[in-house]
């Protein structure tokens, strides 16, 4: 049923794609929601999206003029005491379906902490990509699911790298918002704390 009711809030996300609502604010603190959301009648508590990293592989540096390839952008969102990471990964690049496929329900979301140990989140909202407004693209809407334990982990320690299985396989990207976790979890705590 929460699960149910996080899918519904992930696919909210799809609806704009523009960079600025795609990268979201950047402020340390912004609590988008936090109350009784009327559609559910869940308490719900949404954290702002914010920037995690952007991304070019090294093959297609010269062909991309301006910009990353890979733009990626979170937030947390808790639905009654069940807590999720939402991921919007925007791919610049017509034939990004081709190159990268989907994420698909149950692979692993793999965060490298700087001190070297790794936490592994579960997919259980998965994405084939969906066509940016202008078709210049895809945008890869996705769930983690987010345990106490790995919020307690991800509150303490900055991340190094994230790894995405993708349906063409594995990658590892380098993180450069290397306290995104620990923002996010410190405004979580602190809407939890405001009720």
């Amino acid at each position: 049923m929460i699960f149910t009711i996080l899918l519904s809030i992930l696919s909210l996300a799809v609806s704009s794609d523009s960079s600025e609502d795609y990268i979201g604010n950047q402020s340390p603190c912004n609590i988008v929601f936090n109350g009784i959301d009327l559609e559910t009648k869940n308490h719900r508590i949404e954290i702002g999206r914010a920037m995690i990293f952007q991304h070019t592989p090294t093959e297609v540096k010269n062909e991309l003029q301006d910009g990353n390839l890979i733009h990626v952008g979170g937030q947390i969102v808790q639905v009654s005491n069940e807590a999720a990471l939402h991921l919007n990964i925007r791919i610049d690049s017509k034939i990004a379906k081709d190159f990268y496929g989907s994420v698909e329900v149950g692979n692993l979301l793999k965060i490298t902490l700087l001190d070297g140990k790794e936490i592994k989140l579960k997919c259980y909202a998965g994405s084939g990509g969906v066509p940016t407004s202008d078709k210049s693209g895809f945008i890869y809407p996705l769930g983690y699911t987010l345990e106490k334990k790995h919020l307690k982990q991800l509150a303490k320690l900055e991340m190094d790298q994230i790894g995405i299985q993708w349906s063409s396989g594995y990658e590892d990207y380098p993180i450069y918002e290397i306290d995104f976790f620990i923002n996010q979890i410190e405004c979580l705590q602190n809407a939890q704390n405001s009720n």
